[in-house]
């Protein structure tokens, strides 16, 4: 077997020789990869039938390079707590998970009913697929996660796409198959479980320390608990703590029908990295950051908040999907305390089902505070897709009592809005006798295919002395700004290849260097901005440099 375990994405040096062949062999590496792939399907994890709202979905068979990929389906069982406003639309989902490095793969679904119409979202992934009959075909180059909607969005198929994994070394190991652990399973912190892809494990985990892992490609399913429980007892989360739990990582797996918050462990120093959750019960949560917290590539379709930071700082939520029912919120920070640092980026956000009237609900990001200072909040290239005009909004900022908030940025945000009225509110600035507000920046805002340049344009209100509102469109062009690399930490963004913008998650940059096919350096500085217009086409790798440590990316210039 050809060990394909040599791309070095980052390694440590101090020898200028040794940057040149890590450059040099990171080239040979890509061309070398590109004849070669490996790909991971799972198969059925056995009989589901005592499973609770999980079984083989009836809608959709999925090969991958020829491979069958099982395909699950959860079903809306959710009552709305009688109020049939307050459920989800979809009747269903469905969704599928697979591996695969290097080489891209050709992804086959097959719908067993006629298609008349599809869309695959998110929309800025730009897919193009062929349609033979009832079956589309389209390929996908790097890990992705999918919505496909054929006809309508009432019984979407997910295709959950990952990076090939490695099989830790785990404490629990649940394999291929069906595990009944129960509700509240106990288990000790400073441990790793891992659920292998192909099992379905039924139940959830009840945790008495710090430093938990959970991971792998499995499925986690808690529907034998009913949204009435668990609201008499928010420990029957699928993750819940006896104390608060910090520093622990969920990775990989995905979460189905949870019956409330999907985490009630309210620790800081979390990871949640390729997690898939998928619910529909109110009040079913995203996992919340709560300081010094990272939740990064992971898929959200719930009932209720989505991207959650109400206490902590520097919590970062990055290259997200987010497909929010009638309850709830997208991007939210609400409790009354002092929050700082908090960063919402490359987020597209591709369902919005807020109810009718709900101003709070249907605009994307909220901040809302009686107490304290929340100061420093960007939202960065986030994406919302064809929501009708009474179900979208940009923004809800909200300053009462002592509280103040500050420094709030809206950087390279478009809403594909199809609005109906040219008088409907999509937002409020609300200051607040004993409120204050200083400092909301929009930056290359898009709404409904235009650039803002006040809170009219926005169709925003605000009432009180709110201060310094600018809008800055300068440097904005007609094209989003495209992610064109992603490699582990470091992801490089492209805006009509004009200018490179170079990203490492939080860690600072000492110094960026780019080279061509052959290694040549061409560009270099400490700039995350680099100016590639007068390149010519062609095969690049951009190198990072931090904390001692060498990244690599490639970019190819079109």
């Amino acid at each position: 077997m050809i060990n394909r375990r040599w791309s070095l994405l980052e390694f440590k040096t101090s020898s200028n020789h040794l940057v040149v062949f890590g450059v040099a062999l990171m080239l040979f590496l890509f061309n070398y990869q590109s004849c070669y792939s490996e790909l991971k399907t799972y198969s059925s994890p056995g009989d589901l039938s005592n499973v609770p709202h999980l079984k083989e979905s009836t809608d959709y068979t999925v090969k991958v390079n020829g491979e069958s990929s099982f395909v699950y389906e959860s079903d809306n069982s959710w009552d709305g707590d009688g109020i049939e406003s307050s459920r989800k639309k979809e009747d269903k989902a469905s969704f599928t998970n697979f591996d695969f490095k290097n080489e891209s793969v050709t992804v086959e679904v097959t719908c067993n009913f006629t298609v008349n119409s599809l869309i695959i979202r998110p929309k800025n992934d730009s897919i193009s697929f062929t349609q033979i009959g009832n079956t589309i075909s389209f390929t996908l180059s790097k890990s992705k996660y999918l919505s496909i909607e054929v006809n309508d969005r009432l019984r979407p198929l997910f295709i959950f796409a990952d990076s090939l994994e490695t099989a830790p070394n785990a404490a629990i190991t649940y394999g291929p198959g069906i595990h009944n652990i129960g509700t509240k399973f106990q288990v000790s912190g400073n441990q790793t479980i891992y659920i292998a892809g192909g099992a379905v494990v039924v139940g959830s985990f009840y945790c008495s320390g710090n430093n938990l892992k959970i991971c792998g490609r499995g499925i986690l399913n808690c529907g034998s608990v009913l949204s009435a429980e668990w609201d008499l007892d928010h420990t029957k989360s699928p993750l819940a703590a006896v104390t608060t739990l910090a520093g622990y990582e969920l990775n990989g797996f995905t979460i189905v029908n949870s019956p409330g918050w999907h985490v009630n462990a309210y620790g800081s120093n979390t990871k949640f990295i390729n997690l898939k959750c998928i619910a529909w019960a109110g009040l079913s949560d995203g996992p919340h950051l709560n300081g010094n917290s990272l939740m990064k590539h992971c898929f959200i379709f719930n009932n209720d908040d989505a991207l959650i930071s109400n206490i902590g700082n520097n919590n970062t939520f990055r290259n997200c999907v987010v497909w929010k029912g009638p309850y709830g919120r997208c991007m939210i920070s609400l409790q009354n305390n002092s929050q700082s640092t908090l960063l919402w980026e490359d987020i597209d956000i591709i369902g919005n089902e807020s109810l009718l009237g709900n101003l709070k609900g249907k605009t994307i990001a909220i901040i809302e505070t009686t107490a304290g200072i929340k100061q420093n909040f960007t939202f960065r290239n986030i994406r919302i897709e064809g929501q009708a005009a009474d179900k979208a909004g940009l923004i809800y900022i909200d300053s009462e009592g002592s509280s103040e908030i500050k420094n709030i940025y809206l950087d390279n945000i478009t809403t594909e809005l199809l609005r109906t009225s040219a008088v409907n509110t999509e937002g409020t600035i609300n200051q607040a006798t004993g409120g204050r507000i200083d400092g909301i920046h929009f930056k290359c805002v898009k709404m409904d295919g235009a650039l803002i340049n006040s809170l009219t344009d926005a169709h925003v209100q605000m009432t009180g002395g709110v201060l310094n509102i600018d809008f800055d469109n300068t440097s904005c062009t007609n094209t989003l700004i495209k992610k064109v690399c992603d490699n582990n930490k470091l992801r490089v963004y492209s805006n009509q290849y004009n200018k490179l913008q170079v990203d490492l998650d939080d860690i600072k940059i000492k110094n960026i260097s780019l080279f061509n096919s052959i290694g040549n350096n061409v560009k270099s500085g400490r700039l995350t901005d680099i100016e590639v217009s007068n390149l010519p086409v062609g095969v690049y790798i951009v190198q990072a440099e931090a904390e001692g440590i060498h990244y690599f990316c490639k970019f190819i210039k079109q």
